[in-house]
């Protein structure tokens, strides 16, 4: 019998500390830009068809990301994938945006990852998927935007 309370009150004090399996990572916002500058400060494309050959800012902007105290800094390690796939689903590319550990002068509650692509191909519709990683804590968060080529 006391087996099982222990094991239980392991079971539950792990359900505890993992946040009974949901993520303190959250996407804000995942769209089209037409340029980026920082948190908040951004111009929306107000499209979603581009030019085979032109280049396509992807505003990304989430919450979470582990912010661990350095010394007199904060850390963070943003991860951030794109793949890119065709109206079939095909898999074009891959491609890493974003990879490297920050270091901020205070703690980061909201972090904003821009990215660009450069998507060459036939006219119709295509998929971005974007994967953001906090490669602190290993939490995943993916994001979906279709956008068609002209």
């Amino acid at each position: 019998m006391l087996r099982k309370r222990l094991f239980f009150f392991l079971l539950a004090a792990t359900f505890v500390v993992a946040g009974c399996g949901q993520s303190s990572l959250k996407l804000v916002k995942a769209e089209f830009a037409e340029s980026v500058k920082g948190l908040n400060d951004y111009v929306v494309a107000e499209r979603t068809t581009f030019k085979s050959g032109e280049t396509i800012n992807i505003y990304v902007q989430v919450q979470g990301l582990q912010s661990d105290p350095d010394g007199d800094k904060f850390t963070s390690w943003p991860i951030e994938t794109v793949k890119v796939r065709d109206s079939k689903g095909r898999l074009l590319f891959t491609q890493k945006a974003f990879s490297d550990m920050k270091t901020y002068d205070e703690k980061q509650t909201e972090f904003v990852l821009p990215f660009q692509v450069t998507l060459t191909g036939e006219k119709g519709p295509y998929r971005i998927e974007g994967i953001v990683e906090d490669g602190i804590t290993g939490e995943r968060l993916t994001f979906e935007l279709g956008l068609m080529l002209e």
